[in-house]
C-alpha cells in the first residue's frame, strides 16, 4: 500500500477487533485481516469496509489467530480458491479465506495443519522453490528470487555437480499434469523425480563448473498464476549412463508479485 491509503481513524469491523495481522490481496485490491477472535475477513482500502464474508477459522482447531499470509498463487484457473496461511502461534493452517475451512491440498501445501517450530507472531509468504526427494550423491538443486509473474529475479542454482558429466535438465508442469513422479521413477541408476515426456522439456546443458552454478530463469508476465513447474538435473558421464549423479527435485508455483 502507498502511504496514506490507510486512515487509522477509520474503525475496523467489530468482529475483527483486536486485529493481529494483515496481508495484501493484489487481485481484489483488498486487505485480509486476521483477528484474535479466530476469524479472517477482507476489507476495502481505504475505508475499512467488509469486502468478504467474515470467516471463522474452523481448520486445525486453532485458537486466537496471531498471523496471516495470503497465498498469492490463488485463486487460479487450476481450481484453487482464495487461500491463506493462518496461525494461532502453535499451528499453521492452510485455509479457504472465504469459508475458514481447509483449502484443497496442493503440491507446496500437501497437508492442512503444520505444527510451528516455535511460537509464531505474524506470517509472511515467500514464493520460493520447494525441494523434494534427495540427490543421488551430492548434487543439490535450489532456487533464488521469487517465482512470481513477472519474476525477473527468479533462477535455479546447482551445487556439487560432478566434474566432466553432462548436465541434463528436466522440466515439466502441472498442466495437463501431473508433471512429476511419485514415487520417483527408477532410471539411469538413479531416481527420476520429473516426467520428461511431453509437454516436458529435456535439455543438455553440457558439463558444469565446480562449486555453485547459478542459472537465471526470469519469469515473464504471461505465465499463468497457479502454474506449478517441476525441475531436476541428471548428470551423465561422456561415456553414457549410468548417471554420475542427480539432484533432488524442485517445484515452484507461480504467484502474483
Amino acid at each position: 500500500m502507498a502511504r496514506g491509503d490507510y486512515n487509522p481513524r477509520v474503525p475496523l469491523p467489530a468482529a475483527l477487533v483486536p486485529a493481529t495481522d494483515l496481508s495484501w490481496d493484489s487481485v481484489g485490491s483488498r486487505l485480509w485481516v486476521s483477528s484474535a477472535t479466530g476469524s479472517v475477513q477482507a476489507i476495502t482500502v481505504p475505508g475499512c469496509a467488509p469486502a468478504s464474508p467474515l470467516a471463522p477459522v474452523v481448520a486445525c482447531g486453532l485458537g486466537p489467530l496471531t498471523g496471516l499470509a495470503y497465498d498469492t498463487s490463488t485463486p487460479n484457473a487450476f481450481g484453487q480458491p482464495p487461500s491463506a496461511f493462518v496461525t494461532d502461534g502453535a499451528v499453521v493452517a492452510y485455509i479457504n479465506v472465504l469459508t475458514g475451512a481447509p483449502a484443497p491440498p496442493t503440491f507446496h501445501v500437501p497437508v492442512t495443519c503444520t505444527p510451528a517450530p516455535g511460537f509464531l507472531s505474524g506470517l509472511a509468504l515467500a514464493n520460493r522453490g520447494v525441494e523434494y526427494g534427495a540427490p543421488r550423491v551430492l548434487a543439490h538443486l535450489t532456487s533464488f528470487g521469487q517465482s512470481t509473474s513477472p519474476g525477473p529475479t527468479f533462477g535455479l542454482e546447482v551445487t556439487f555437480a560432478p566434474a566432466g558429466a553432462n548436465a541434463w535438465r528436466i522440466i515439466n508442469y502441472n498442466f495437463p499434469g501431473p508433471g512429476f513422479f511419485c514415487p520417483a521413477l527408477g532410471g539411469l541408476s538413479t531416481k527420476i523425480h520429473v516426467d520428461p515426456t511431453p509437454p516436458g522439456l529435456l535439455a543438455n546443458l553440457g558439463p558444469f563448473g565446480p562449486g555453485c552454478v547459478p542459472m537465471p530463469l526470469p519469469i515473464p508476465a504471461a505465465v499463468p498464476i497457479g502454474l506449478r513447474v517441476f525441475v531436476q538435473f541428471v548428470f551423465v558421464p561422456p561415456g553414457g549412463p549410468p548417471a554420475a549423479d542427480a539432484t533432488n527435485g524442485l517445484a515452484f508455483t507461480i504467484g502474483r508479485p
